[in-house]
């Protein structure tokens, strides 16, 4: 299963992103994210915001 998705960028409010088990463990430029873990992801009036990833 794969996910991708943007956010809009009239919005400037936080989002809390949690990821279980991430194959890839890459989230925007290659920040990495801890296996088997949820992890909080703050996005705050980025333009352009995109969330790519795969899930085992």
């Amino acid at each position: 299963n794969t996910f991708t998705g943007s956010l809009p960028t009239n919005l400037c409010r936080s989002y809390s992103l949690k990821f279980l088990s991430v194959d890839r463990n890459k989230l925007f430029h290659s920040i990495p994210l801890p296996h088997s873990k949820s992890i909080g992801v703050e996005v705050l009036c980025m333009p352009g915001n995109k969330l790519e990833g795969t899930i085992p």
